[in-house]
């Protein structure tokens, strides 16, 4: 027993296992100088301390645990000596106060969340010995201004300098293979930046919000640019992509308020969900011919595009696609079968437009709010005309509804005050409420006895109006209920 007993107590007191635990550390205070001999600072062994200001690590000391000095907020400095190899997840998380550190020789990760909203960190030195910035390392502090990344590191990792709003400047080498997820997002004072040549994909969100980011380079190994890439980036106003990117993810440049030009390379496929959303300051584009769609609100908010050429193999406009484009004018491909609701939303300088064969529905507010749209050609194979979607249309002087329409939906043509006069098709069964309420110059409307649902006030501030249609159809009842004047024909 006694032999057992001594061989335990030596194993204790071996160097390479002495730990400074949570108990031990409660023995040092304020200005602490851990003695020598221990080998490593365990898990949250002095987390949430107030008292600690200023602390001097051993030389004896390889590895600083998680948590070890999480939430210290008046720790001002530290002292790491190079024996340190290891800096665990989360060690100096919420140190608040500490103004610069120097990284260890030796360490090659800088662990997740290492350093996050050290709120007053100004100066770090990394050793080329960091392979990996993890997760997080770095996020939040806010006045770090500078930082160079290392040669011999090869990852940043997501979200590792995300809100560090006062950084203007940083450093990447081209042995640099991957930057993940958001890794400088909200960086609002970076104003330049040179991606490494090794980079292939730009990830999501990886420059969202810095909003002084003037110019940036990308390399031609870079295949994608995933969604929010340089979302919100309001002084970028120009940037080159490279023939080898076939996506651009959604939002990639939403919120570029001061982009005018881009040019989208020929290997494109795929435009997303507001790719160009918000690009005020953007006039004209031309999308290549492998894109088939072009995304729900891709360029929703491009208030200053003027022309969008688009070749014969675009498929589908998706919703908000051309939403508030005040100054576009342009031509639908006779390639497109679908038309997304409010694609056209508010595009006053649309003068007239010829809707391609194989489209079959007009989807809702398609048109709404297109005031100088005058003319507009609807093919035979449209079935629905949907809510909304020529709404304020208040130049329309003459449409055609043709004979494969089966409903009218609410507000379709509310407010074209210059229509005249209209026909209605002997398929259409269904004229929903509002439907040409406020045509203030609407004389004459024919409606077939096929319809046999009308809703409420379907004909609303149409005051000049006669109905003409049969004695014994649905539309001569719903008039004499409402006194509106009835012209009668023969069907």
């Amino acid at each position: 027993m006694r032999k057992n007993t001594t061989e335990k107590r030596a194993d204790h007191n071996t160097p390479t296992t002495k730990v400074l635990t949570k108990t031990e550390a409660r023995k040092f205070h304020s200005n602490i100088v851990i003695p020598h001999g221990y080998t490593k600072i365990d898990t949250e062994a002095f987390s949430s301390r107030k008292d600690i200001t200023n602390v001097i690590i051993p030389d004896s000391i390889t590895t600083i645990e998680k948590y070890a000095f999480t939430n210290c907020k008046n720790l001002t400095n530290i002292t790491i000596p190079n024996s340190v190899t290891t800096i665990g997840a989360c060690a100096f998380e919420e140190c608040h106060n500490l103004t610069n550190i120097t990284i260890p020789n030796n360490t090659t990760t800088i662990e997740k969340y290492a350093f996050t909203n050290c709120k007053n960190l100004t100066n770090i030195t990394i050793p080329n010995s960091v392979t990996t910035i993890d997760k997080n390392a770095f996020a939040g502090c806010k006045k770090l201004t500078n930082i160079t990344i290392p040669n011999n590191t090869t990852t940043i990792e997501k979200y590792a300098f995300a809100d560090c709003e006062n950084l203007t400047n940083i450093t990447l080498h081209n042995n640099i293979t991957n930057i993940g997820t958001r890794a400088f997002a909200n960086c609002e004072n970076l104003t330049n930046i040179t991606i490494p040549n090794n980079i292939k994909i730009i990830d999501n969100g990886t420059f969202l919000g810095c909003r002084k980011l003037t110019n940036i380079t990308i390399p031609d190994n870079v295949t994608t640019i995933g969604a929010y890439a340089f979302s919100g980036c309001e002084n970028l106003t120009n940037i080159t992509i490279p023939n080898n990117i076939t996506t651009i993810g959604a939002y990639a440049f939403s919120g570029c308020e001061n982009l005018t030009n881009i040019t989208i390379p020929n290997n494109i496929t795929t435009i997303d969900n507001y790719a160009f959303s918000g690009c005020k300051n953007l006039t004209s584009i031309t999308i290549p011919d492998k894109v088939a769609n072009i995304g729900n609100g891709s360029f929703h908010g491009c208030g200053k595009l003027t022309s969008i050429i688009m070749s014969d193999k675009v498929e589908s406009i998706g919703k908000r696609a051309f939403f508030g484009c005040y100054n576009l004018n342009m031509a639908i491909p006779n390639s497109v079968t679908s038309i997304g609701e409010y694609a056209f939303y508010d595009c006053k300088s649309l003068t007239s437009i010829t809707i391609p064969y194989d489209v079959t529905i007009i989807d809702k507010g398609t048109f709404f709010g297109c005031c100088n749209l005058t003319s507009i050609i609807i093919p035979n194979g449209v079935t629905s005309i949907g809510s909304r979607s020529f709404e304020d249309c208040e130049n329309l002087t003459n449409i055609t509804i043709p004979n494969s329409v089966t409903t009218i939906d609410d507000n379709a043509f509310f407010g074209c005050k210059k229509l005249t006069s209209i026909t209605i098709p002997n398929g259409v069964t269904s004229i929903d409420k509002c439907a040409f309420a406020d045509c203030e110059k609407l004389a004459n409307i024919t409606i077939p006895d096929s319809v046999t649902n009308m809703g409420y006030g379907v004909f609303d501030w149409c005051d000049n109006l006669f109905v003409s249609c049969s004695k014994k159809s649905y539309a001569y009842k719903y008039c004499k209920q409402r006194n509106i004047s009835v012209k009668l024909i023969d069907q």
